[in-house]
This record gives C-alpha cells, sequence and structure tokens, in this order.
C-alpha cells in the first residue's frame, strides 16, 4: 500500500505571532510501527518526501531505546 499522506499545518511563531504553514507527512517508525506525523523542519523529511515507496524511518524514541540496550549490554557485569 502506497500512500502518501502530505498536509499542511499551522504554527505560531511565538515571537513574531505570525502564523506559519509547515508541510507534514505522516511516515511509520520500523521499529515500534507507529505512525508519526514529520514535519519539514525533521532532519529526515527530505529522504522521507522522495521515497518511492511507504514512508518509514526509525522514531527517537526507539532510536534512544536501542542506543540504551547497546549502552547497557556494553557495561561490564557487577560481581557478586
Amino acid at each position: 500500500m502506497s500512500v502518501f499522506l502530505f498536509r499542511d499545518a499551522y504554527h505560531t511563531d511565538y515571537n513574531s505571532g505570525e502564523v506559519k504553514t509547515m508541510k507534514q507527512i505522516a511516515a511509520r517508525c520500523l521499529l515500534c510501527g507507529k505512525t508519526y506525523d514529520v514535519e519539514e523542519d525533521h532532519k529526515d523529511f527530505k529522504k522521507l518526501s522522495e521515497a518511492k515507496e511507504v514512508p518509514s524511518f526509525i522514531c527517537d524514541f526507539c532510536s534512544n531505546r536501542v542506543r540504551h540496550e547497546s549502552d547497557e549490554k556494553r557495561k561490564e557485569k557487577k560481581p557478586i
């Protein structure tokens, strides 16, 4: 299923008070499967918008979880 969901989101700039329009794309996390609205200021937005397949990426939560698990695995075991 190759459904791309592009939509415009409206954000208020708190410094100037003006309303700005940002593009969003719905993308799915490869690890947890949750769908996120990725805005155009996200680091992976360009790659996701150019994808020919269903856009997918690894969300921040899963990325941090994998990093934490690998850090814990590298630690030396405490002696009893």
